[in-house]
């Protein structure tokens, strides 16, 4: 899912709409469905499937495990050059007065010294901070979902944007996360009431929350849109 906001990053650097998304979904579908097939397919050959994956490739490899933990490697390298490009545009436009570079040169800092803390249950750690950080994409991407296709009607510029803040997307996040907690069932700190109960402990918070997301933002903007027509007519 983390993927999908920052395709979009780059794609708006290309002026062919048409081929860049085709493009940009094949190459992130393709990807993502692929490693889905390679984890499962070792999950079941290594008949340890809630063990380390780079431990059930190793085993599974045999002699050529080296060469699927380099791949790993490689692959995480690829990633987090991407990640910090993006991480390194959002530091700035929270208007901390830094240059690109000392941003990247800052989150490279803050990365090495998390890695140096928990070294020593670093894959535990680092997988529960991605379950709990996907928890703030998926209304993201509902609520841009709504903007393209819902509110913007697939223009590729808009005019009526209303100046300051966009509330619409705002309160729309903000519900969206709200509404999906008791959803949530991260494994570490809590464990949501509905998820517990009556799912057995399955998280489901991520669809909830998408969806009350791109749900609410295209209704929440045409509320503003009318009363900021209307002011603006009196």
């Amino acid at each position: 899912m983390s993927w999908a906001p920052y395709a979009s990053d780059y794609s708006r650097f290309n002026e062919d709409g048409h081929g860049i998304f085709y493009y940009t979904f094949l190459g992130g579908f393709i990807a993502s469905i692929w490693s889905e097939i390679a984890g499962m397919i070792v999950a079941i050959i290594s008949l340890n499937p809630s063990g380390n994956p780079a431990t059930d490739l190793s085993s599974v490899l045999q002699p050529y495990g080296i060469i699927g933990l380099f791949a790993i490697f490689l692959g995480g390298i690829a990633a987090d050059a991407i990640n910090l490009y993006s991480n390194s545009i959002s530091l700035l436009t929270a208007g901390i007065k830094i240059t690109r570079k000392q941003a990247s040169v800052l989150g490279i800092i803050i990365a090495g010294i998390l890695s140096l803390i928990t070294y020593a249950r670093f894959y535990s750690f680092y997988e529960d901070f991605l379950f709990i950080l996907d928890y703030w994409i998926t209304p993201w991407i509902g609520i841009m979902i709504s903007d393209f296709f819902i509110v913007n009607k697939l223009k590729k510029f808009r005019t009526d944007i209303i100046p300051g803040f966009n509330y619409a997307g705002i309160i729309s996040y903000l519900t969206g996360l709200l509404l999906s907690i008791p959803f949530m069932d991260p494994g570490v700190v809590y464990e949501g009431i509905i998820s517990k109960l009556y799912l057995g402990g399955v998280d489901v918070s991520y669809y909830v929350s998408f969806t009350v997301a791109l749900l609410m933002y295209p209704v929440i903007t045409k509320i503003i849109n009318k009363r900021y027509i209307s002011n603006n007519a009196k």
